[in-house]
């Protein structure tokens, strides 16, 4: 995956897996899921739905910064008590 040559962020990839247990046969099938992250000093964007990726799995990053979206620091991400309450 090549950057932009003016960009200074990275395109970073992260290959996560979905699995489910099969107890019939005692086995586990996993399906991998592709994940794409732009990486710059300040912030990480994760990229992965609005990079378009070719039958070959080539990745164009040439105006990305058109297609971004906004981002946050971690320290502004909200997180909210999904807990059933008994």
């Amino acid at each position: 995956m090549a950057n932009h040559p003016r960009d200074p962020c990275k395109i970073a990839e992260l290959l996560q897996y979905s699995c489910t247990p099969n107890k019939k046969n005692n086995t586990v099938h996993c399906l991998p899921i592709p994940r794409l992250f732009r990486v710059c000093a300040d912030q990480t964007i994760e990229v992965t739905r609005v990079l378009p990726i070719d039958g070959d799995g080539y990745v164009d990053t040439h105006n990305l910064s058109d297609k971004l979206p906004k981002g946050k620091h971690w320290r502004d991400v909200t997180t909210f008590d999904t807990s059933e309450e008994d």
